[in-house]
This record gives C-alpha cells, sequence and structure tokens, in this order.
C-alpha cells in the first residue's frame, strides 16, 4: 500500500515544522535573556529546521530516488546479463 500525499499536505508539513522551529528557537532565546540560562541548545532548532528542507525538497529527493533505483536495475540487468555469458562460454 502506497501513501498518498498530495502537496497541500507538503506545505502544511513545511509550514508546521518551520514553525516548530521557530517556536523553539524562541524558547531558548526566552531562557538564554530571562532566565539567565548561560549555554543555548539548539538542537531542536535544528532538527525542526531539517525535516522542513526534507519537506520542502521531497519532490527532488523522490525524482533522485526514482532515478536511483533506474542505475540500480539497469546494473543489476547488466550484471546478470555477463554472467549469462560468461556461463555460456563455459559450456
Amino acid at each position: 500500500m502506497k501513501l498518498k500525499i498530495t502537496d497541500r499536505d507538503i506545505s502544511c508539513l513545511y509550514y508546521l515544522f518551520l514553525i516548530c522551529g521557530f517556536c523553539s528557537l524562541g524558547s531558548e532565546l526566552y531562557e538564554k535573556f530571562f532566565i539567565a540560562k548561560r549555554t543555548m541548545d539548539l538542537s531542536s532548532f535544528y532538527t525542526f529546521l531539517f525535516f522542513a528542507l526534507l519537506t520542502r525538497y521531497y519532490y527532488a529527493i523522490v525524482y533522485l530516488l526514482i532515478k536511483l533505483e533506474g542505475i540500480n536495475q539497469q546494473e543489476r540487468q547488466r550484471q546478470l546479463d555477463r554472467e549469462k555469458e560468461l556461463e555460456n562460454k563455459k559450456l
């Protein structure tokens, strides 16, 4: 069963990840300036930003995966043909 993802779903996820990322950045800035926290942990911000970029370039990633699968199939077929030729030469 394939998951159907529409453009609306992708844009919704993109904005959701951006909102979550900037909320986490805002909470870290609040803790830094108003609670006098010495260090800022931006790992959650970077994680949300990374997922936002993945959703932004979803179609490019899918296109690359399809191209890689095609290359893999061609290489596999070429290797099988070569093995078949070697088998025929031995006989």
